[in-house]
């Protein structure tokens, strides 16, 4: 339904306009009866004249008062009687049927004026550091706020009593206060703070969200609640490579590193860099029918021999297609057959081809992949003279193509033609006994990437391009091998982590596991070239200290119990916790982004609240919206409110 606020504003104003001139009455009365009285003593016969002025204006006061209470009465019973039905409200108590207005006001976008508010006269008296920043809202009166600790056990969610006094009134107990909890109460809300750490003097910025908890001036502390702090690190942000001429090592990451445990005593790490060989080598192949090799699965000493070699066998069954039995040189182009594969050629590799008379001097060809004939795989379509013939599938070979008939003499049984088929065999023993690896029979005499398969559950596999022209038992490949070591000194007497000897010369993510329990793991990739004794990782630590002196002597805090270092990746740590050092109490956490040693950051923490800790304040208003104060002041009900000039509802309405 449309509400008319005119009307309803309209019909309260009057009861406004009244409560506000019994207000201005009984603040005149107030300030004249102070006028009087200071100009009499308060004895001889001044006294009986002390005692009429006083008693006169509280007579008037009090009635003032009534009167303010009456209008607040009539306003009640308009609520309650005529209200509802203005603003479509069921329900019946002041409060509800205030919500539904306020409700309905700001669905329709209706506002009063709003009054000025504001805080001042903030003052208190505390040992902790947090803050508290009242902002008064627009039920807030003339009153004086007084907020003090009672409960400081838990340290970052103290308790705090809430006092607020109106008008010089008798001070009253709002809603308790929480630190860290947001609070709306009273005409104000405000969030008490706990104290944080501020920092001073990092110059490279290094240190982030400082908390630190139990600081106690003079007890962990120095006498200004100031703390000292020394950023340690070992010099690096990253984990550098150091004497790796060749560039072979790259990408490295560490896993489990402990400086001085895994590491020296400045988190280094020395390497040993071992290969056999930086490329596959081949002996034997005289012709170079082999080359492009990869193999994966390889295992030194498991499926390679003692001399990291493999012996390879290369069979054919011809160089080129080759035909036999054709003496009328009947047929030929065999090349332009199409579909030829392993399953339409017997073991072989050969086709065998039947010429037949249908009838007349119509002829054709059936092609078979067996010599006995029984197995039909194509034929062509029916010729009676020279040219090309289609050939069409038979038994779902998948054969097609054509041939070509250079003569038609007769019918003819034993045609042959032998296509180019070639094998490798691979073995981890020169005498060849021990089969590793083999190719299917393959066709084709120049093929590229044929794969051979592991045999014998050898786990090798791989490939090679192959250009053959004869067999060959004579090839020989050697495969190279790198290994990586790393020791905690320069000496290298003590190995922390050891590689398996891999196959390959360029390797990414090469692992390197502990050794016999040092926790020091690596990964790197590898570009081998060469044996390198000299290259050594410098690995990035970083240690927080904070004493209470100048002078870096009493340690309080640290990131580390025992002198311990933390190890990151990038000398960047999180939410790092702070631990307590010589039953000093304190603790805490913070980031850590390490650029550079610093030894002269100053830290001051946030110092605990303690249970009498008390904030005061003071808020003021106009009282400039004479309906806006009016429900604040009978019903504690906060109506929509708006600048003067926005406001929709007319303060005219109550004048």
């Amino acid at each position: 339904m449309a509400v008319n606020y005119t009307e309803i504003f309209g019909d309260l104003g009057c009861i406004v306009r009244k409560y506000g001139l019994y207000g201005n009455a009984i603040s005149n009365f107030e300030a004249e009866s102070v006028k009087d009285i200071a100009q009499f003593d308060d004895d001889g016969d001044d006294a009986e004249i002390l005692k009429n002025i006083l008693s006169t204006t509280s007579g008037a006061i009090t009635n003032f008062k009534s009167k303010r209470s009456g209008e607040i009465s009539i306003a009640r019973k308009y609520i309650t009687n005529y209200l509802p039905e203005k603003i479509d409200s069921s329900r019946s108590t002041v409060a509800d049927i205030l919500e539904d207005l306020v409700a309905a006001m700001n669905d329709d976008s209706e506002t009063v004026l709003e009054c000025t508010v504001s805080e001042e006269s903030f003052t208190g008296d505390r040992t902790g550091n947090g803050t508290l920043t009242p902002t008064p809202e627009q039920l807030a009166r003339d009153a004086d706020f007084r907020v003090e600790c009672t409960d400081a056990t838990t340290e970052g969610a103290e308790t705090w009593r809430v006092y607020r006094r109106v008008d010089g009134g008798k001070s009253e107990c709002l809603d308790n206060a929480t630190t860290g909890v947001a609070y709306d109460d009273g005409g104000v809300s405000f969030t008490i703070q706990a104290g944080e750490a501020s920092i001073a003097s990092d110059g490279g910025s290094q240190l982030d969200n400082v908390i630190v908890t139990g600081a106690e001036v003079n007890v962990n502390t120095d006498a200004s609640g100031i703390l000292y702090a020394k950023v340690l690190g070992t010099g690096v942000t990253a984990i550098t490579i150091t004497n790796d001429g060749s560039s072979q090592l790259s990408n490295v990451t560490a896993n489990g590193a402990i400086k001085g445990t895994n590491t020296d005593s400045d988190g280094k790490v020395y390497l040993d860099l071992d290969g056999t060989a930086t490329a596959i080598t081949e002996s034997g192949d005289g012709a170079s029918q082999l080359s492009g090799w990869t193999f994966d699965g390889v295992e030194r000493g498991e499926n390679v021999d003692s001399t990291d070699s493999l012996y390879i066998t290369l069979a054919g069954k011809a160089a080129s297609i080759t035909e036999g039995n054709d003496e009328s040189n009947q047929l030929s182009d065999y090349a332009s057959l199409t579909g030829i594969d392993s399953d339409n050629v017997d073991d072989d590799g050969k086709q065998y081809f039947k010429i037949i008379n249908i009838y007349g001097s119509t002829y054709q060809v059936e092609i078979y992949s067996d010599s006995g004939l029984t197995n039909r795989i194509a034929y062509s379509e029916p010729y009676t003279g020279t040219g090309t013939v289609d050939i069409t599938e038979d038994n779902d070979s998948s054969m097609g193509g054509s041939l070509t008939i250079d003569a038609v003499t007769g019918e003819d049984s034993d045609i042959e033609v032998t296509y180019p088929m070639v094998q490798i065999s691979i073995y981890k023993d020169a005498s060849r006994d021990n089969l590793v690896a083999q190719s299917a029979w393959t066709l084709g005499a120049s093929i590229t990437d044929l794969a051979f398969t592991e045999q014998n559950s050898s786990g090798l596999s791989g490939t090679v391009d192959v250009a053959y022209t004869a067999d060959d038992a004579d090839i020989a490949v050697v495969l190279p091998f790198v290994r990586v070591r790393a020791y905690q000194e320069v000496g290298k007497a003590t190995l922390l982590a050891d590689s398996e000897w891999v196959y390959g010369i360029s390797l990414s993510d090469f692992s390197v596991t502990e050794y016999d329990d040092s926790g020091l793991s690596l990964t790197l990739d590898v570009a081998y070239t060469a044996d390198d004794a000299d290259i050594y990782l410098t690995l990035p630590f970083v240690r927080l200290e904070i004493y209470m002196d100048t002078g870096l002597s009493s340690l309080v805090a640290s990131s580390g119990n025992s002198s311990a270092w933390t190890y990151d990746a990038d000398a960047a740590i999180a939410s790092a916790t702070l631990y307590e050092e010589n039953s000093s109490g304190l603790s805490g956490s913070f980031d850590l982004d390490f650029s550079t040693d610093d030894t002269d950051i100053e830290i001051t923490p946030g110092i605990p609240f303690v249970a009498g800790d008390f904030f005061a304040f003071s808020t003021t208003t106009d009282d400039a919206g004479l309906f806006l104060s009016f429900f604040r002041d009978a019903f504690e009900v906060e109506l929509p409110s708006d600048e003067s000039g926005s406001n929709t509802i007319s303060e005219n309405l109550a004048s």
